[in-house]
């Protein structure tokens, strides 16, 4: 899990209070709860467009929105992204956003990214550093207090080395637009699939080699762009919105991880961003859903018509991957260009007291 998915310990950790409970109810446990982190994340992305919005609002909408891939799949997986959702929500409205940037950062790295304008942008940037590195530190060790061997493989054995450069290289079974380019000669014949990623990828010609490279090199550069872009407009506190989707969208393409459910820490971005935006914003955001929702449609349906038609679900698996990774980069997409169209209102800052002196 750590080494393939981009995980710290911290993840595992969560999860240990349920290790002695039946598979189903621990399942139904950690489902409650991601349900909750994105209610929670919801009300955050409502506090910083200046809007209240009540919890029983947010339930409302959450029910409404929970067919669509990017939530639904982050159920049925037992993903860590509600939790990242619920740091980006606190972050964005601005509390703990030092802890809030680190706590998702461990927890999910290419997500975590969002940190980064935060730390352009905070107001006093040592404070924040300073912040950010306690929390840190505070973090790791109490998770090491409780599995030291676990931390210290991760930080010193080459976990984590291993996590950040397998995620920056060729994952040819990822859902990314290099993997697609190479899923496509497995699926046209030109090699079998074997599931070895190196033997499969040494195993492709030349030409089809240097398309796929060529292709993660777009990714990385659409990365580092939308990283480097975040960083620029992160210092107007109007567009901190924008900053952080950018740099969540930005880390994704580093990371090549495109699945369904990998842009769920965008939610509390798209709350604040629907409820400050105008028409042409909400537009988008709708087009947003309705992605999700027809990627979920497209998904299922090629499962019942395998099932109807007593064949493999394996035939229709580039139309689900199509599906998946359309999804994911194009809801990212949309709701970055609509929080781009868009502005938070900038808290004022406090008043300072006067003090009436004697007489």
């Amino acid at each position: 899990l750590i080494d393939a998915s981009v995980h710290s310990p911290l993840i595992a950790q969560m999860v240990a209070p349920l290790a002695d409970l039946s598979h189903a109810l621990a399942w139904q446990i950690w489902s409650i709860a991601s349900f909750l982190a994105l209610v929670v994340a919801g009300v955050l992305g409502g506090r910083a467009a200046g809007v209240r919005i009540t919890p029983v609002g947010v339930l409302a909408g959450a029910l409404l929105c929970a067919p669509v891939m990017t939530v639904a799949s982050a159920f049925w997986h037992g993903r860590s992204e509600p939790f990242v959702a619920l740091a980006v929500g606190a972050a964005l409205a601005g509390i703990a956003p030092a802890a809030a940037a680190t706590f998702a950062a461990i927890l999910r790295l290419p997500a975590g990214a969002f940190g980064l304008p935060l730390l352009v942008a905070a107001t006093n940037r040592r404070r924040f550093l300073v912040q950010a590195i306690l929390a840190g530190l505070v973090i790791v060790a109490v998770g090491a207090l409780f599995a030291p061997q676990a931390w210290r493989d991760y930080l010193f054995g080459g976990a984590l080395l291993r996590t950040l450069g397998g995620n920056l290289g060729i994952g040819i079974y990822d859902d990314a637009p290099h993997a697609f380019v190479a899923f496509l000669f497995f699926y046209v014949g030109a090699i079998p699939e074997t599931y070895d990623a190196a033997a499969d990828l040494a195993a492709l010609g030349p030409t089809a080699r240097a398309l796929i490279h060529a292709t993660r090199l777009l990714e990385l550069a659409v990365g580092a762009g939308l990283l480097a872009w975040s960083v620029r407009i992160a210092r107007d506190a109007s567009r901190r919105h924008a900053a952080m989707a950018a740099a969540i969208v930005g880390g994704l393409f580093l990371g090549g991880l495109f699945w369904e459910y990998h842009n769920l820490p965008l939610l509390p971005i798209a709350v604040a961003t629907a409820l400050v935006g105008g028409p042409g914003v909400r537009t988008r955001l709708g087009a947003a859903a309705l992605l999700g929702i027809g990627s979920l449609l497209v998904v299922d349906g090629a499962l019942l018509l395998a099932d109807a038609n007593g064949r493999s679900p394996v035939i229709f698996w580039p139309l689900q991957r199509i599906a998946s990774m359309g999804c994911s980069v194009g809801v990212g997409l949309l709701i970055l260009d609509a929080a781009r169209r868009s502005r938070l209102p900038v808290p004022s800052p406090p008043r300072a007291r006067r003090i009436r002196g004697p007489g």
